[in-house]
This record gives C-alpha cells, structure tokens and sequence, in this order.
C-alpha cells in the first residue's frame, strides 16, 4: 500500500511540477541539456549530464521526457528514503510508512510555486540519503553519495555542516575536523572541475553565486512576499518553534540548527522567496514535526486511556 501511494502520489506531484513550473530563461532545459546555460545554473550538471548523453545513445528520446522520468524516480526514491529515515525515530514500519507520505505536504510549498530545475528534487533525495548515512556513520558509502550529490547542487556543504551539528562533542576534534576537511576538499575539486568544464559559459554575477542581500532587504517590505516566505515547508516550522522540548532524539534535534544556518546564507546569496533553494530542509524539518506530533498524539491517548480506566 505504500508502494502504491508512493507511485500514485509521485506521479501526480511530477506532473503538477512540469504543469506549473516556469523555466529559468538563461536556464531552459534545451540549454541545460546542450551545456550552454549560463553559470551557477549550468554547475548542477548531473542530470543535465545525463540526460545528454542519453539522448546522445538513442537520438529519437525527448529530452523533455527524460527529465520526467529522472523527476519521477527521484521523488519516488525521496519517499523510500525518507521512510527509512524516520524508521530509526519511530516505534514501527506502519508509522513510518504512514507519516513518510507527509512529503507531499511540504513538497508543493516549496516546488510547485517557482521555477524548475532538474537538480531540485535529487537534491532532496541525495540530502535525506546523506541523513540515513550520517546517522549510521557509514563513511563508506557516505563519500560516493556526496561526491555525486555535489555534482548535482553545491548546497552538499549543508551535510558537512550536519555532520558538524551533529557530532560536535560526541566524536574527537581530530576524528571531526579529518571529515569536515575531506568532504571541503572534494566539494572544491568538484567545483574546479565543473569551472573549468564550463570555462566559456555566460555568467550570472560572480558566475558560482550572486549578491541578494540588497535585494531581499527591499522584499521583505512587501506583505505578501513576507507571507509567502513564512510558508516554507508548509509552515510546519510552527508547531516546533512551540513544541521543541518534545523531540527526544538528540541527532534530530541537532540537525534543526542546519535549517537555521541555511536561512541566514542564502539571505545573503539566493532570493528570499524563491522556495526551491530550501527544499534540501525538508527531511530535516519534516521529520521534528513528525516525531512532535507523535509525542503529542502519545500525550492525548495516555490521558484518555487515565480518563477511561477512572471511568
């Protein structure tokens, strides 16, 4: 049954995604596809990539139809993954399971109001993959995943900073600083090495990132934009800032100064409104709203089991 309303939801949430969306004009997915996209967009080259060069194997394939597939089986697999997730928070598979397709609450707050981009989505799968990962330790496989998530979207750096949250005071200055270092390392050369691949692109700004500041200063004097950045993540950002006391779980409640960190940074680099550029938050923020709901739904059925047995 999870299966099943994963695929049926997944599908849905696709096609409302390319229904909605606009495309970045120094960004379409022609251009994408080709490599001539300006930069930073052009850096998140993954499924770009891809794409390219499945259209170069089989001439007669729509790239368009390729990116719907690589959407539709990222957000399938972010369900999967986060499901996993919130299993090692979780007494059983069923609240797992169940609480897991609370994904298509939030996701459409942050993905169906703006524009597309075909790294958005993989970002979230790659970034709930790099919690199951962190919160198991297993460097192993943890290194291949960043470096291939660093290929689709820069904003990898959120997990090292997770894993500093995370881990500060549990582990050795030596043991976190080693893997702090190695994961800036990697994120460098990858950067240097999509610089210089796309060496003659047009540019936006600094070409890896512009200056917003002034720019969000000027939006956040208009109500609506304001109202329209309080609703990020499907304002489920509310009942924790009430019910924080509630997540038990140290790993959790550490992860959520990340979300903090990632607000006051793209204050200064990404436009205040534009939702997409938080979605990496979600597995985050989703799963302490989860487990405050469970402790809350656990008070109200121990009170009415004390009220029943009285009666």
């Amino acid at each position: 049954m999870f299966t099943l309303a994963t695929v049926i939801f997944s599908f849905l949430f696709v096609y409302f995604r390319f229904s909605f969306t606009r495309y970045y004009v120094q960004a379409t997915p022609e251009m994408l596809t080709n490599g001539t996209a300006f930069v930073p967009f052009q850096y998140r080259a993954l499924i770009p990539l891809l794409v390219h060069g499945l259209v170069e194997l089989f001439p007669n394939t729509r790239f368009m139809s390729l990116y719907q597939v690589f959407e539709f089986i990222a957000t399938v697999g972010l369900c999967f993954a986060f499901r996993h997730y919130l299993s090692f928070f979780l007494p059983n598979p069923l609240l797992s399971s169940s609480f897991a397709l609370s994904l298509f609450y939030s996701l459409p707050f942050n993905f169906l109001n703006g524009s597309w981009y075909p790294s958005d989505i993989p970002s979230v799968l790659f970034f709930t993959l790099g919690l199951v990962l962190l919160y198991r330790q297993n460097w192993r496989w943890y290194y291949p995943l960043f470096i291939v998530a660093t290929v689709n979207r820069e904003t990898t750096l959120f997990l090292t900073l997770l894993y500093v949250a995370v881990s500060f005071g549990k582990v050795s200055s030596r043991e976190l600083m080693g893997h702090v270092v190695v994961q800036f390392c990697i994120w460098i050369a990858i950067k240097a090495l999509l610089y210089e691949l796309y060496l003659n692109n047009p540019r936006l700004g600094y070409g890896l990132f512009q200056i917003q500041l002034l720019g969000n200063m000027i939006r956040v004097k208009h109500p609506y934009k304001v109202f329209l950045f309080l609703t990020n993540w499907g304002l489920i950002w509310l009942p924790l800032v009430m019910g924080h006391s509630m997540i038990r779980p140290d790993f959790v409640r550490r992860s959520l100064l990340v979300p903090i960190v990632q607000i006051a940074l793209l204050s200064i680099v990404g436009v205040l409104t534009e939702m997409r550029i938080y979605g990496e938050m979600i597995p985050v923020v989703l799963t302490a709203f989860v487990l405050v709901m469970y402790e809350v739904g656990q008070s109200i059925a121990m009170a009415r089991l004390k009220q029943w047995r009285r009666g």
